[in-house]
């Protein structure tokens, strides 16, 4: 480990000759075969080719002499021994274990190449000793022949290989013959949402169960459910784990121990100093509240229910806002003031220490909810015990399953593993470091149970300062656990430490920045080891050229353009500061030093930030390639626009429709979900696909106005989303158009209306990363299209969706292979294990860790027993759960630092925004980590101040070249401006007029700043109408449209203009008008109930009416029945760039056109508006098209950029009552404001 000396952390020295013990090692992989032996190989050191070494000399040596022996016994008297049956016998009696898919064809590959070439008689392939090879001509013999049936070599994932076990022995494991591993989910999905879908009826119905109500009053509703159950399933939690009483004396006094422990802790700690700060009104405060907490834990002795619940619900008043107090004290660098400092002395460790341990328990206090754990558990109950028989019945098991039903298999039937045992000579297991309990289970039944003389020879391989993979239920305890069993087997540990990838530069600052930080801790953190630079890589120096060197940490603090002094910043400042960094290196690596694109790659904590970094090299014109992480298929508006697309699909899928009336597009609240299913609601709407459409709707229509009716006033929050009624009217309108689409319309159509109807990208591109969320929504419809246009029908697009989901999780297990594309990868640090490039820049290193999601369902298997976290609420015994993750948390995040720094070959950048620059750096950041590096300490402060002295933006210290990105920008733009000019003096009234030049830019952004987000098309068009009628002197007070002499904002003119519009948006031009006008006037009054007041709601009614028999008796009317064909689009939606106004809005502009068609005569597109305005006089008319001109403009300009139309379309203004058209002349285009 790092000591100290006089101020310098000074790196521990290497093991006695690490060369000599690496030799050996390899040594001991290609000649120890009886024996288990772990070899753990560090980052570069060659693992596979160590594997495929070993598999090579088995097969050609030892294993070739057992499997000949074996058959010489076994053959009848004078039969010879040929040489494929020899080779296959060795060949199938070994056994590869990989974690994923792509790791088991490496393999495959691998050694099918090494076999290969020494059949030719070509050169050994690497790592393979030649003295432990038969001679020449009879190694040759043997390889061909072991190449011909290289087919049977058993080489599988961990799961692949359990589900052969199953397969042979079902009746002993007593699951189906013929079961299925639901690789898709799809079987736990149907199942899922069968038994969600039965225990609605009755939980929402009239008489109701009292579990599925409670969780519906406190806002978890079905689609919760659903998912609660589907993550019990997919653990294999077994129903049992339900039936236990949450809340057994036995379990509270545990609590109660813990507590009362960690607040004794601290009180001991502490003694008493905190409490008699003089000025310390806040320490004080929250001691004081300590000691009443201890009081009152000490009083649940008995283990009472209702005590527990009153303490829990006085300490959620009370302690939430006292917490951040003891969040400050368990911080491990700063947290304690001043006077806290002073009175604590050299006990702030000890203090430290006890906060942590207390930190836990509080947050846990407060997150206790027994009432919702209490009823999710008896909805959950009943739901898991029906879902665990559906899976058994459908011969169904999951990936969890697969593996506790093959451990199960091989602890509770000895025979079956011993005669799995007596058929392998050797087990290879790759990656063992990201193994979990469940499959050391597996590994040790075969390999280290039964005689010893029956067990195969085995060999781990594995790095444990690489497992990465926690949230993916890697165990380091399980693995020293495993290797304590290989020592105790008479097996060996030996190690691998002479590194094949990287410079010495680069591996010395692995050591000065891992060594310090990962300290040894059984089951949580292995031991440090160094790495050694290989012979041909020991002299190498790494990419150095001009200002690049091969390791360089980038601190992207912004500087004060006059003062030069470094600025406080923020984290998305600094991205920004490294993104035009990267691109400018990138470009000048690439044109002025010939390094390709794919030696390349840019490492993210995660992709969540991307698109600051994708932007910048888009700008400069790099070309990148984006690794795809996993959550792309978990990220919320795919979730949503899967469910809508299932629910057109499928109308019986009912949990897809929640999904759908809860996304951002529709709006429904929860409270109104009970409601809504007393009443039938999804029958309803399942009704819509079928021949009784129009009598679903009107029954659709009773049902929604009376669960709007029903629910109760009071409900938290209702207010904010006033008027949801009318937006689930409208999406199930939708619902049924789309039905229709799919059925009768082309693949393009339908996809381009699910896309244009929902507004599903319009509504996701206004929220948080809008812009990353529309391009995966983009993906999703491209990936939907494709998918019809291939298999067509509406079963196999389900199965596809499916399979998405699916994909997702092996994606999730699945290593990244390199870009194959002549572009820079970008990928997240997980998804870069076991890949290597010469330019590696990890970025974004002051990102903290995602926060979790406070109200999913999370479980762990904890001491003997499930603990459980239902909806946000955890079970009493869940805060040791969630201690330990983050202890393991934090380790992981060290290893990953390591993993990441060891990909690079040439050159390593690090970039992440440090202390002192930025006010709050995140604790659990990786540049959090690394203000513990190794060697010469270093003053950032002081770095920055030389690099602006020098000019350079760059400063050599500590073996490392610090960089200074905002300070290189300025220096080369100043370059720029004047070569040879940096001694000159300021000149002052230079300095003047860049003040002048700069108040007039602050007050620019301030108007800029107060302009809308977002504004109508129609809003310049309101303006000029404004105008005219405040200015207008013509007797009558009508004269220019307003109602009764109202301005035409008033309600009533709003709300006739708005029913009507509605109106003509579903008037079915080819049905009986009269029938069809009395269906218009239902369609109307829903249109503005609720949006004019009571009293004006008739006359509103009445002038709607009038105004649409007018209409239909009119000209217009009759035009629209005759070429009904023409009609290409109503009510069309446009979403257009903000335009170039300086009161504009600075977002996006957004309308809506009334009707698009083609004209019959000319075949050319027509852009038309309604106007519902009684203007009689053609000078007003004329008035109208001169102020509709503008609107008329961006609706014109958005149908001509969508469709690529040669010349702009006319358009016209359809003056409703008057049976008339106007043509609005439109001159030049719009101007879009420019990024």
């Amino acid at each position: 480990m790092a000591a100290q000396s006089g101020g310098r952390r000074v790196i521990s020295p290497l093991p006695d000759d690490p060369v000599r013990e690496d030799e050996r090692a390899r040594l001991l992989a290609q000649t120890e075969f009886r024996a288990p032996l772990v070899l753990e190989a560090g980052a570069g050191t060659g693992k596979t080719t160590a594997l495929v070494a070993r598999i090579v000399v088995w097969l050609l040596g030892e294993g070739w002499v057992r499997a000949a022996s074996h058959l010489a016994r076994t053959a009848t008297e004078g039969e010879p021994t040929r040489d494929e049956r020899v080779a296959a016998r060795a060949v199938c009696r070994v056994v590869a274990i990989t974690f994923t898919e792509a790791a088991a064809a490496e393999m495959s590959m691998r050694v099918g190449e090494a076999l290969h070439r020494i059949a030719l008689g070509h050169d050994l392939p690497e790592g393979v000793a030649a003295s432990l090879l038969p001679p020449p001509a009879e190694r040759m013999r043997r390889a061909a022949a072991l190449d011909d049936v290289l087919d049977q070599l058993v080489v599988r994932t961990i799961h692949a290989f359990c589900r052969r076990l199953l397969v042979a022995h079902p009746l002993e494991a007593g699951i189906h013959p013929r079961f299925e591993v639901d690789a898709d989910l799809r079987t736990r999905d149907e199942v899922v949402r069968e038994c969600v879908e039965v225990a609605l009826k009755e939980g929402y119905g009239t008489s109701g169960n009292p579990a599925y109500l409670e969780l519906a009053r406190l806002g978890k509703g079905p689609a919760e459910l659903a998912e609660a159950l589907a993550a019990l399933v997919d653990a294999g939690v077994s129903p049992d784990a339900l039936s236990e009483d949450p809340v057994a004396p036995a379990r509270i006094q545990a609590l109660q121990a813990s507590l009362v422990e960690a607040i004794e802790r601290f009180r001991q700690a502490d003694r008493g100093r905190l409490a008699q700060l003089a000025r310390g009104v806040k320490s004080q405060a929250v001691v004081g509240l300590l000691d009443e907490t201890l009081g009152r834990a000490n009083a649940l002795g008995g283990g009472s229910s209702k005590e527990l619940e009153s303490f829990v619900a006085w300490a959620r008043e009370v302690w939430p806002g006292a917490l951040g107090r003891v969040m400050s004290w368990a911080q491990t660098s700063g947290g304690f003031n001043h006077g806290e400092r002073a009175a604590l002395g050299e006990d702030q460790a000890a203090v430290r220490g006890a906060a942590q341990a207390l930190l836990p328990l509080l947050r846990h206090l407060i997150a206790l909810d027994p009432a919702l754990f209490e009823a999710a558990r008896r909805a959950l109950d009943p739901l898991l015990r029906k879902a665990h028989e559906q899976m058994r019945a459908r011969g169904a098991v999951t990936y969890s399953a697969l593996l506790r039903e093959a451990r199960d298999l091989l602890v509770r039937h000895p025979e079956v593993a011993a005669s799995v045992r007596l058929g392998i000579d050797q087990l290879l297991v790759d990656e063992f470091q990201d193994t979990d309990q469940l499959q050391c289970d597996v590994i040790r039944a075969l390999a280290l149970r039964g005689e010893r003389g029956d067990r195969p020879g085995l060999f781990l391989v594995g790095d444990p300062k690489q497992s990465i993979f926690g949230w993916r239920s890697a165990d380091l305890a399980a693995y020293d656990g495993f290797v304590d069993e290989v020592k105790a087997s008479a097996g060996t540990v030996q190690r691998l430490c002479v590194n094949y990838r990287s410079t010495p530069r680069i591996l010395q600052e692995v050591d000065r920045v891992i060594e310090p930080l990962m300290k040894e801790c059984r089951g949580v953190q292995p031991r440090f080891q160094r790495l050694i630079a290989s012979p041909k890589r020991s002299s190498s120096p790494g990419f150095e050229s001009g200002r690049f060197a091969a390791v360089e940490h980038w601190v992207p603090s912004a500087f004060d353009p006059v003062s030069r002094a470094p600025c406080e910043t923020t984290a998305r400042e600094a991205r920004e500061i490294e993104a035009a960094q990267l691109a400018r290196d990138l470009v000048e690596l690439h044109h002025r030093h010939g390094v390709a694109w794919p030696r390349i790659a840019v490492l993210l904590r995660s992709l969540v930030e991307v698109d600051v970094y994708l932007d910048a090299l888009r700008a400069a014109g790099v070309p990148y390639d984006v690794t795809v992480d996993r959550s792309y298929y978990q990220r919320r508006e795919i979730i949503d626009a899967s469910a809508l697309v299932r629910c057109v699909l499928d109308p019986t899928d009912h949990l897809a429709l929640l999904s759908y009336l809860r996304s951002p597009g529709v709006g429904v609240p929860d409270a109104a979900l009970i409601p809504l299913w007393t009443r039938g609601f999804p029958a309803r709407v399942t009704a819509l696909a079928d021949d009784t459409r129009e009598a679903a709707q009107e029954g659709l229509a009773r049902c929604m106005a009376d669960a709007a009716a029903a629910l109760p006033d009071d409900v938290p929050g209702i207010e904010r989303i006033a008027g949801w009624e009318a937006s689930l009217e409208a999406a199930v309108g939708q619902l049924g158009a789309l039905r229709a689409s799919f059925e009768n319309d082309p693949v393009d159509v339908f996809v381009e209306r699910l896309r244009t109807t929902t507004l599903i990208e319009a509504t996701e591109s206004a929220r948080t990363l809008g812009h990353y969320r529309v391009a995966n929504l983009d993906r999703f419809f491209r990936k939907l299209a494709e998918t019809l246009q291939e298999r067509g029908d509406r079963a196999a697009l389900l199965r596809a969706l499916r399979a998405d989901l699916a994909a997702s999780r092996e994606a999730d297990e699945g290593q990244s292979s390199p870009a194959s594309l002549d572009a820079v990868s970008i990928l997240s640090i997980h998804r870069a294990k076991g890949l290597d490039f010469d330019h590696v820049y990890l970025l974004d290193l002051h990102k903290g860790a995602p926060r979790r999601e406070e109200e999913k369902t999370e479980l762990a298997f904890h001491e003997g027993r499930w603990e459980l976290c239902l909806f946000g609420a955890p079970s009493l015994g869940f805060h040791a759960v969630r201690t330990e993750r983050e202890i393991r948390e934090a380790a992981e995040r060290v290893r990953t630092l390591y993993v990441a720094m060891t990909r690079a070959r040439e050159r390593l950048v690090l970039a992440g925004l440090r202390s002192p620059f930025t006010a709050s750096a995140a604790e659990k950041s990786h540049a959090r980590l690394l203000e513990g590096r190794g060697g010469e300490p270093v003053d950032l402060t002081a770095l920055a101040r030389e690099a602006v002295e020098r000019g350079a933006g760059f400063v050599d210290a500590s073996q490392a070249r610090w960089v200074f990105p905002q300070l290189l920008t300025d220096s080369g733009a100043a370059a720029k401006r004047a070569d040879g000019d940096s001694d000159a003096a300021f000149d002052p009234s230079a300095i003047l007029a860049e003040s002048r030049q700069l108040d007039g830019k602050r007050s620019e952004a301030a108007r800029y700043a107060a302009r809308p987000i977002r504004g109508p098309a129609s809003a310049q068009a309101h303006e000029a109408l404004r105008e005219l009628f405040e200015t207008s002197e013509g007797p009558e007070p009508d004269r220019l449209g307003g109602a009764e002499g109202r301005w035409p904002e008033h309600p009533v003119p709003r709300a006739v203009g708005t029913a009507v519009h509605r109106a003509l948006e579903q008037m079915d031009f080819k049905a009986e008008p009269v029938q069809e006008l009395e269906r218009l006037e239902r369609v109307m009054h829903s249109a503005v109930a609720g949006v004019v007041p009571q009293a004006l709601l008739e006359p509103t009614l009445a002038r709607a009416r009038e105004l649409l028999r007018r209409f239909a008796g009119g000209p217009l009317y009759a035009r629209l029945r005759r070429h009904a064909d023409q009609i290409v689009a109503r009510e069309l939606p446009v979403l257009l760039p903000p335009l170039d106004r300086e009161d504009g809005p600075v977002g996006f502009v957004t309308g809506a056109i009334d009707l698009v068609y083609r004209d019959p005569c000319t075949n050319e597109l027509v852009v038309a508006d309604y106007k519902t305005d009684d203007v009689p006089l053609p000078e007003d008319r004329q008035a109208r098209v001169r102020a509709y001109a503008e609107q008329g403009r961006i609706y014109v300009h958005a149908v001509r950029e969508a469709l690529g139309l040669p010349r702009p379309p006319r358009f016209e203004l359809w003056f409703l009552g008057l049976g008339q058209i106007e043509t609005v002349p439109i001159e030049g285009g719009v101007r879009i404001l420019s990024a």
